[in-house]
């Protein structure tokens, strides 16, 4: 694959519909990756459909839950008191690649650009 383009991102990930991720939306996301990912890095194309894939569904999970709630976060009122608990939080970067196989796939392709700029 040359570069990542919405038809042959469809082929690798069936998964994302046509009817539910128009090719203009894929499309965005592709140009995102593509912003992100170091053309040098070795299988940077593949890495730029890793990426599409995982920023798609993480948007796609944002846009269907609760706006306003946190994931990881429980709350209960009884009467005039409430109380909530907010999920852990962490100051790892890659934790969010971890929420999506895609992500944790781009994760272990980028460790082959060790020695070079990851991001650029």
């Amino acid at each position: 694959m040359a570069t990542c383009i919405p038809t042959d991102f469809r082929v690798r990930f069936p998964e994302f519909d046509i009817a539910i991720y128009p090719d203009v939306r894929v499309e965005l996301f592709i140009e995102d990756a593509t912003a992100t990912v170091n053309s040098s890095c070795p299988n940077s194309d593949l890495m730029i459909c890793y990426l599409t894939a995982h920023l798609l569904l993480v948007a796609t999970q944002s846009a269907s839950s609760d706006s306003g709630t946190i994931k990881g976060t429980a709350s209960e009122s009884v009467g005039d008191v409430s109380v909530s608990f907010g999920g852990a939080s962490s100051d790892n970067a890659n934790d969010n690649f971890y929420s999506t196989i895609y992500g944790q796939r781009f994760l272990d392709l980028r460790k082959n650009c060790i020695g070079r700029p990851l991001i650029g």
